[in-house]
């Protein structure tokens, strides 16, 4: 509406004249065009498009939001500026002259299109399908240009690789080691890659032309379609092994697989498939038969139904049965009711993966007996097979059987039985080996004997019998073997050399009996001799040594009385004289006990008297580097009183042994000095005492202990130095400690020894104590008996031995009459025998035997009352009765008068 004033003269307005327009179409059609805009601009700035607006000068006059936010910008970063000068363009100048090109073309009115890489603002890009379209006005004229990209930057990357995924599709067709095919419903090849056509001889086109029914042996061709057209009804694939006719005539075995090609509805259109040369295959599988056939193998193929799908003709001739009859039974009805589980399950093994099996059964003969087959068995996953091959072993296991029973007698013989190689490799050994050097069969088989068994380094005597074996043929003789715990045996060796069927030389046998305990009773029986031998020797020697001592006795004691005005000093000497001949008479009857191995008197008495002889000795006689103790403060000394050491009942000289061997050792182990420590106690042993160390039996002990601080003993020599023979010293007899355990419990006591490398060794001996406390008996002198004017004969070869024995007589108040032999005395007794009361005669006597004598004298009185006397036996009584006399007492030279005259006193008349 308009409204227009009227002024009057005043110019003041008196009226006003209202003029309306309706302009409702033209609001209307403004809004329309308001709604169009914000559509467009809506569209514009939402499509996924890159969209833009161009002058005809190429200068941008819009871009869509899409466009902008792509490289990061705002309206007014690029409106206005020159198209390719914005940031879509400028990271590529030739991208720059491409656009400007374009820009002059579209101007001109063409519709320009290419292809172009944009960076986006995040770095990345994109490929873009872009166009510049023009606008042209009422006249036709161009007015403007439109830029707009599309992003086809999958659709590249897609088209890049489907491009990619040809070719390398196209190379593995082509490169395929099989050949490739596709063929339609009737069999008509649609497709045939290179390796295909060359199986067939002929190029891909001739292959497409010729067609497949023709590439197909004739033979062969009914079977395959049969098998073709099968596959097709039943819609599965299709498997096939036949022969190709190439062009050249020449024959090739194919293995044809296919798969069924089928349409959106799933129905089968053609198949794709593949061509395998089997020829080769095909030649060794006839090469293979016919080798079975010919082959001494029994070979096999069992199949998963249970029967065999082919046996070798060896079977036949094996086990009687023809092939027919072996493939038209159930493989399990041919074997062994015994072996059928463990075959079972074997086979079950097989087909279920397991890659190789080492079988040993029994099958069934023909005429009923069972053949013994070992082989191998192997499946074969694809053919769902198993290939056997085996060999017929009733013979060998039976030879094996009887070896076994023969390797079982051998292992019945005690003697070690051992079968080497020439290279000394042990390849038999039974169980006689094992049980005498200690080594089991699984340790040896295989081991040089030479370097590793036996012995630390090759003895000369094993080089020569080795020698002498290999030149001769055998070898007999003794050999030292080390056993597995070390210790020495000595065997008696039989080699043999064992020679193949040719005569060469394989092995050897050797055969030895373990004689080391018949060599040690040998050296025993040797040592024994020797003893024997010096036992006699050593009872000469005592004869004639108390024969010297007898009259030396003798006079000593008849001198006070026929000197009675001796003074206190040459009584004292006389008195020494007596004690030395006793003393050198004890000397002897101990170096007779040893040597004769005899039974020495046992006596009560106090140990600590022959500990003290053997201290004296030792002190001598031992280097001065070794100190002799005898006992500590907390210890029973040496020298106890008879009140504090109980007695004991002993064989003297033995104990004396047994001393002197125990001081003799612990010298030994010292050889650069130390302490050597001997002690005596009195001990009660309890039964707890027993429980916890096994020895001695309850009871009261004397315990004598003897120390030393030398090199000690390891645990391996402490469990065998009692062992006869067993010895550490280069010139021992190792029969030093057996001897001394012998004599320790032939006493009923024990020993007990503790050892420590390099800190020295403690020997514990326990004698059973007479539990009393009784003092020795004192050595006062007893009156002297004196006879009643009885005639005594004494018979000695010894004139001295007649004066003393006459003299000590006649003193005390006894007549005598001597004889120097046998035949003497038996005149002189003849003569006299009424008044002779007592005959004493020496043992040992020259001309006529004592024994003879005595039978004589008695052939005259039956009642004549003999005492014998000897310088030589310990067990003079014994000794009498061997000779078969009877003797009423018995005197050992030297002795004493006293011993003289009670010996007689105490012999009643008859």
């Amino acid at each position: 509406m308009t409204i227009v004033p009227f002024l009057d003269d005043g110019g003041r307005p008196f009226q006003y004249l209202a003029i309306r327009f309706d302009i409702t179409s033209r609001k209307q059609a403004e809004e329309s065009r308001r709604d169009n805009e914000r559509k467009f601009r809506a569209i514009f700035d939402n499509t996924f498009q890159f969209v833009g607006l161009l002058d005809t000068a190429g200068i941008l006059l819009e871009a869509n939001r899409t466009a902008l936010e792509a490289i990061g910008a705002t309206p007014a970063d690029v409106i206005g500026q020159a198209f390719w000068a914005t940031p879509w363009w400028t990271h590529s100048p030739d991208l720059q002259v491409q656009l400007q090109q374009a820009i002059v073309r579209g101007a001109t009115g063409e519709l320009v299109r290419f292809e172009a890489k944009h960076f986006l603002a995040d770095g990345s890009y994109i490929i873009v399908d872009f166009s510049l379209s023009p606008i042209f006005d009422e006249t036709g004229k161009v007015v403007m240009l439109i830029p707009e990209g599309r992003d086809i930057t999958d659709r590249k990357r897609t088209e890049a690789a489907l491009k990619s995924s040809e070719a390398r599709f196209r190379a593995l067709l082509t490169a395929a080691p099989v050949g490739i095919f596709q063929a339609d419903l009737e069999g008509n090849y649609l497709f045939v890659n290179q390796k295909c056509a060359q199986l067939m001889g002929l190029s891909e086109s001739e292959v497409l032309d010729r067609g497949w029914v023709n590439t197909i042996h004739p033979e062969d061709r009914d079977r395959v379609f049969e098998e073709w057209y099968g596959a097709i009804r039943s819609e599965r694939e299709f498997a096939s092994e036949y022969r190709f006719l190439t062009s050249q005539g020449r024959v090739n075995w194919i293995s044809s697989t296919a798969i069924a090609i089928r349409d959106e509805a799933g129905n089968i259109t053609g198949y794709l498939g593949t061509n395998m040369d089997i020829t080769a295959r095909q030649q060794l599988e006839r090469e293979r038969e016919r080798f079975l056939t010919v082959a001494a193998d029994l070979q096999l193929i069992l199949g998963s139904n249970g029967y065999f799908n082919w046996v070798s003709p060896k079977f036949e001739s094996t086990l009687g049965w023809t092939a027919e009859e072996m493939t038209s039974r159930q493989w399990t009805e041919f074997v062994h009711p015994d072996d059928i589980a463990p075959s079972v399950a074997e086979e079950a093994s097989l087909f279920d993966g397991h890659e190789l099996i080492a079988f040993e059964n029994r099958y069934l003969h023909k005429d009923g007996s069972y053949r013994w087959f070992s082989g191998n068995a192997q499946p074969v996953p694809e053919e769902r097979t198993i290939y056997a091959v085996a060999v017929d072993v009733t013979e060998r296991k039976a030879a094996a059987q009887k070896i076994q029973e023969q390797a079982a007698l051998l292992d019945i013989a005690t003697d070690a039985i051992i079968v080497r190689d020439l290279d000394s490799r042990i390849q038999f050994w039974n169980s006689g080996a094992e049980t005498i050097y200690g080594w089991t069969a699984a340790e040896t088989i295989g081991i040089k004997t030479t370097t590793q068994l036996f012995y630390p380094d090759l003895p000369p005597a094993v080089a020569i019998a080795a020698q002498t074996v290999r030149a001769q043929g055998a070898w007999q003789g003794e050999l030292h073997h080390l056993t597995k715990t070390g210790q020495e045996i000595i065997v008696e060796s039989r080699w043999t050399l064992v020679r193949d069927e040719a005569g060469n030389p394989r092995s050897i046998l050797s055969v030895d009996t373990d004689i080391t305990e018949k060599k040690q009773l040998e050296q025993q029986f040797l040592r024994a001799q020797r003893l024997e031998s010096l036992g006699s020797l050593a009872s000469g020697i005592a004869h004639d040594l108390n024969n010297v001592l007898t009259p030396i006795v003798g006079a000593a004691q008849l001198l006070p009385m026929t000197l009675p005005n001796l003074d206190d000093r040459n009584r004292r000497l006389l008195n020494m004289l007596v004690e030395s001949s006793k003393r050198g008479s004890g000397l002897v009857k101990q170096i007779l006990t040893f040597a004769r191995g005899m039974d020495g008197e046992r006596t009560t008495l106090q140990v600590r008297h022959i500990l003290a002889e053997i201290i004296s000795v030792a002190r001598q006689t031992f280097p001065k580097s070794i100190v002799i103790l005898t006992g500590s403060a907390n210890e029973i000394q040496v020298n106890h009183t008879s009140e504090d050491l109980w007695m004991v009942s002993v064989d003297a000289t033995q104990i004396h042994q047994v001393l002197m061997n125990l001081f003799v050792n612990a010298r030994d182990a010292m050889p650069n000095g130390g302490s050597l420590t001997a002690s005596t106690a009195n001990i009660v042993i309890d039964a707890d005492y027993v429980a916890r160390h096994g020895q001695p039996p309850v009871g009261a002990y004397i315990l004598m202990t003897i120390a030393d601080t030398g090199i000690g003993m390891t645990t391996e020599m402490l469990d065998r130095i009692f062992d006869p023979f067993f010895t550490t010293k280069q010139t021992g007899t190792g029969l030093g400690l057996s001897t001394v355990q012998g004599i320790v419990k032939a006493h009923g006591g024990a020993i007990e020894v503790e050892s420590e490398i390099g800190r020295g060794t403690c020997f514990k001996i326990y004698l059973p104590a007479i539990h009393s406390k009784e003092a020795e008996a004192s050595a006062a002198p007893a009156d002297l008996y004196d006879g009643k004017g009885q005639l005594v004969l004494v018979v000695d070869d010894e004139s001295a031995i007649l004066e003393v024995t006459k003299a000590s007589l006649e003193n005390y108040n006894y007549r005598v009459m001597l004889a120097s032999d046998g035949i003497e005395a038996i005149d002189i007794y003849a003569q006299n025998h009424h008044s002779i009361a007592f005959v004493i005669i020496d043992m040992m006597m020259p001309h006529l035997d004592t024994g003879s004598t005595i039978l004589a004298l008695q052939q005259i009185n039956p009642q004549v009352q003999i005492v014998v006397m000897s310088g030589s036996a310990l067990n003079l009584e014994a000794m009498v009765e061997r000779s078969h006399v009877k003797a009423k007492a018995f005197l050992t030279k030297p002795f004493t008068t006293a011993a003289l005259l009670e010996t007689l006193a105490n012999i009643p008349l008859e």
